[in-house]
């Protein structure tokens, strides 16, 4: 069956999902197992449906996958990436548009503009995609400012699957199972939003059950729809950053280690579940420990001269360089842009350990087919 191109609109998703299933996931205290229950028996069903009914416009190296799982790996390495298609909150927005400019070899994350070299909001995925890469990378980042799990629930139906879920659509139209890297980071909006509902903040289990139903089955959403490489990445020691320890807002830290765990086992258990697929888990909340404790852990921190505060007066500034007196040092110098956001450094330190640990896995694999 071929529905155009033309007569789809994603927010049509939306009709056959409760809206109360976006309202609580803004509230979590309020209606989170009623929530998962609805979700499981609407969207769930409606999304594999959604699936089949667009299965022949899906890239043809997916619609022609045989039906029968394969243990054969699809990451032959980090240089053989071409492609990279995000997820995410503010800590990786870019405020990409798919309705707009693509990315290309000569503009590789699309839309909006770059920013300049000395702009304090270069995030890890600009290093990762243009400083950092072994292979030319086009970047799909999906992305949004305050996104929390529904927000991987709206950005998967109303921006990757109508753009580059199926074969007719305006962007990655080259991307395939080999030569496409998946990357995953939610967790710290569902966390601060957990801890500081008075009914929850002392305990998120029951809710971070609900989100990592949600967080697993989006993941093999994408998986059926071709990926196989995965990056995720857990969440920083949200304990530890201004807004936590000064501001009200006190995350506890067994929070954040419960939500790290459970994404760990979440990532495990999407390996055995799929042998095909090469899950890749990024400790984001080892290295920001270490950079807090002592910023010369890594090249790119060295110059941090105060990694516990932010400056208020920094808030609206924008360029590593700035410098106002009541601050004492410069922006750039400081780990924490304001409350909850940090500088570019630190994330381009995120960049070159993820670039480490994507080539080590490829000398490593190359080793074992060697050995075998």
């Amino acid at each position: 069956m071929y529905v155009s191109k033309e007569s789809f609109d994603a927010q049509d998703l939306f009709e056959y999902v409760p809206k109360d299933i976006f309202a609580s996931l803004r509230n979590p205290a309020l209606a989170l197992p009623r929530r998962v229950l609805t979700f499981l028996t609407v969207a769930i069903p409606f999304s594999i449906f959604w699936f089949f009914l667009s299965h022949d416009r899906l890239p043809s190296s997916l619609s022609t996958a045989p039906a029968m799982p394969t243990t054969k790996s699809h990451w032959h390495g980090w240089a053989n990436i071409e492609n990279m298609i995000i997820f995410g909150d503010s800590y990786t927005s870019t405020d990409f548009d798919p309705k707009k400019e693509q990315p290309s070899h000569s503009n590789p994350l699309g839309n909006p503009p770059l920013p300049k070299a000395d702009s304090i909001h270069q995030k890890w995925l600009h290093y990762l995609t243009m400083t950092y890469n072994s292979s030319a990378i086009q970047t799909y980042n999906m992305a949004k400012h305050g996104a929390t799990m529904d927000g991987f629930v709206r950005f998967y139906h109303e921006h990757y699957l109508p753009y580059y879920g199926i074969s007719n659509h305006t962007g990655a139209a080259g991307w395939n199972s080999t030569n496409s890297l998946f990357a995953t980071f939610y967790g710290i909006n569902d966390v601060r939003r957990c801890t500081d509902q008075p009914r929850t903040k002392g305990d998120c289990s029951e809710i971070y059950t609900s989100l990592f139903a949600i967080y697993g089955f989006l993941l093999e959403q994408l998986y059926m729809t071709g990926a196989r490489n995965f990056l995720i990445l857990n969440i920083p020691p949200l304990n530890r950053m201004p807004f936590s320890r000064k501001w009200g807002h006190p995350v506890p830290s067994r929070a954040v280690s419960e939500w790290n765990t459970r994404l760990a086992s979440l990532a495990a258990d999407l390996t055995l579940k799929h042998p095909d697929a090469t899950v890749f888990q990024f400790d984001t909340h080892a290295l920001f420990s270490e950079v807090i404790d002592d910023p010369i852990s890594y090249p790119e921190t060295k110059m941090y001269k105060n990694t516990k505060d932010n400056c208020e007066e920094y808030k609206e500034s924008g360029k590593k360089n700035d410098y106002k007196e009541v601050c004492e040092v410069k922006l750039g110098e400081y780990l924490w842009h304001d409350a909850l956001h940090p500088t570019t450094a630190i994330h381009e330190a995120m960049a070159v350990q993820i670039a480490q640990m994507l080539e080590t896995e490829h000398r490593r694999a190359d080793e074992n087919m060697k050995e075998d």
